[in-house]
């Protein structure tokens, strides 16, 4: 505004016109405050965000992680479990062997061992082929003739009478290893979420009814046993052809190490599969002899095998899983390291003296 302007205008109007330029000055300044307030507030917005997005996603590592590791540990208890059923069905197979050696050495007819529960059956035998011995036939109190024919038996395993009837070593031994396979189906289900493991549950139900009638019915007995294992042995083929290719896993972001670990313990639980199968569809076969009732001593001893099958493979399914676990709580590990010298860097860097910024002095010096 020149001097001959302001010369001619009004004083009043002039500070008018003074005080309008300033009102349109402070209203462009206003104006750009609120754009610069908008775009800090756009990237402070934008930050918490990624860092939402962070917490976000370390959340459901973390989640995940807490779901491997249940499931390992899981996994862990029902092979534990598995191990222990197989090595009680191994002690199990070796039970009746006893009997069917001390028959044959005997030469007691297979029709005469088919009826070991018909006592009167046997003391007719026994009677017919002259096996009773003299001073025990011509005693005149019952207590020698009773004690004589409980002891010319082989021993049973009695251990407790249960009303009319008792309970056997075999007994105990056939329903705790049930119980441990019941288990064992159960822990599958938690882990894997497929109807598969439910197979095993009811097989083991099956096996833990048939052990509770060998003695009082035992031809009811072997009918639930040859239900239960022709369940076992679906399982196992389902578990070796189908179920074992379902389980794909994802090696894009593996290392090489990682790959082989995993890639053998593949083949491991092949194997393991292999041998539940040779074992299931071995204890298949076997019980239509019991059914038909021609089970002798060498099926007995084919029984031994296959339950050996069973422990087998319960064993390299241990061994996978123990290794497994170790490989999981490695990478964990790995990972908390790399988290630490990350931390670790990140605060160096914060401190070093590259970082520090310099402050221009009035004099021009920093």
């Amino acid at each position: 505004m020149n001097r001959d302007y302001e010369d001619s205008v009004p004083e009043d109007e002039i500070e008018v016109e003074k005080e309008i330029e300033i009102g349109i000055s402070d209203r462009y300044a206003v104006g750009e405050k609120i754009d610069d307030d908008a775009e800090d507030l756009e990237e402070d917005g934008s930050s918490a965000g990624e860092k939402y997005a962070e917490v976000s996603s370390d959340d459901d590592d973390a989640s995940s992680d807490y779901e491997e590791s249940s499931n390992l540990c899981v996994k862990l208890a029902s092979d534990l479990l598995f191990v222990l059923g197989s090595l009680l069905y191994v002690i199990l197979a070796f039970d009746p062997i006893d009997y069917y050696q001390w028959s044959g050495s005997l030469s007691i007819p297979q029709d005469v061992v088919d009826t070991k529960t018909d006592d009167a059956f046997w003391w007719a035998w026994y009677d017919e082929n002259g096996l009773i011995p003299e001073d025990v036939y011509n005693a005149d109190d019952d207590v020698t003739l009773y004690d004589w024919y409980e002891n010319s038996f082989p021993d049973e395993g009695h251990v407790f009478d249960v009303g009319n009837t008792y309970v056997t070593r075999y007994m105990i031994l056939y329903f705790s290893a049930a119980m441990c396979f019941f288990l064992v189906g159960i822990m599958s289900f938690w882990v894997w979420r497929h109807w598969f493991a439910l197979v095993m549950v009811v097989a083991a139900l099956f096996g833990i009814a048939s052990s509770l009638f060998v003695v009082e019915n035992e031809r009811l007995a072997i009918i639930f046993n040859s239900v239960s294992v022709h369940l076992f042995a679906f399982e196992a083929i389902y578990l070796l052809v189908f179920f074992r290719r379902q389980q794909q896993v994802d090696d894009d972001n593996m290392d090489l190490a990682t790959k082989h670990v995993i890639e053998d313990s593949q083949r491991a639980l092949m194997l393991g599969d292999i041998f539940f199968v040779i074992g299931t569809l071995g204890d298949l076969i076997l019980s239509y002899f019991s059914l038909v009732g021609t089970f002798r001593l060498p099926h007995a001893y084919a029984a031994i095998a296959a339950a050996a099958c069973w422990f087998i493979c319960s064993c390299v399914y241990l061994l996978v899983t123990s290794v497994e676990i170790m490989r999981s709580r490695a990478e964990r590990n790995d990972e908390y390291d790399d988290g630490q010298e990350y931390m670790t860097n990140g605060q160096q860097t914060a401190i070093s003296p590259d970082t520090v910024p310099t402050v221009e002095k009035e004099d021009g010096s920093e």
